[in-house]
């Protein structure tokens, strides 16, 4: 048998492009922009009166959540342009970002079940009994807010570590 052959181009990866997983995080970064612009811009209205649904506390937690919101915007684009410079500063503003979104779904955890209660609950279809219907969409509900409390905390994690370990981070944003 023989053994493959490793040209010397393959040997050295090129960190002077951003690619693989730090091309990924821009992107992301770029997209959480848009999304958390879209979100303040359209939806105040449905969140303000969200937050007057919530129990005082938690109003509190998610009031103070959407006031961070706005300088995690900022974060954000910064992140996604300096990525995409190739500046080293995109990766502190990735780590903020990521540290910020991990307290936020950490401070909410508790509130999970108030968020659950001051969800509105669609209407139930004719031919459905109202009482089954509520209680399989609150379950439905709150199984997806922990979920998805869970899935942001590893992203933020993994995130998180990526920015702190990588070889091709700590090549690649030189400037």
């Amino acid at each position: 048998m023989t053994t493959p052959q490793v040209s010397p181009a393959d040997a050295t990866p090129d960190y002077s492009k951003v690619r693989g997983w730090l091309l990924v995080f821009g992107i992301l970064a770029g997209l959480a922009f848009l999304d958390g612009l879209v979100s303040h811009v359209f939806l105040a209205d449905a969140q303000r009166e969200f937050n007057e649904r919530l129990p005082a506390t938690a109003a509190k937690v998610h009031l103070a959540g959407w006031y961070v919101g706005y300088l995690l915007l900022l974060v954000r684009l910064a992140a996604c342009v300096a990525i995409f410079r190739r500046l080293r500063i995109g990766r502190v503003l990735s780590l903020v970002s990521a540290g910020v979104t991990f307290l936020y779904g950490v401070a909410w955890m508790p509130f999970i079940g108030a968020l659950v209660d001051a969800t509105k609950l669609p209407p139930a279809p004719k031919g459905v009994d109202p009482v089954a219907y509520a209680k399989s969409v609150s379950v439905t509900i709150t199984v997806s807010a922990y979920a998805a409390a869970l899935i942001s905390l590893a992203y933020s994690i993994f995130v998180f570590l990526y920015f702190l370990r990588s070889e091709r981070v700590k090549r690649t944003l030189v400037n």
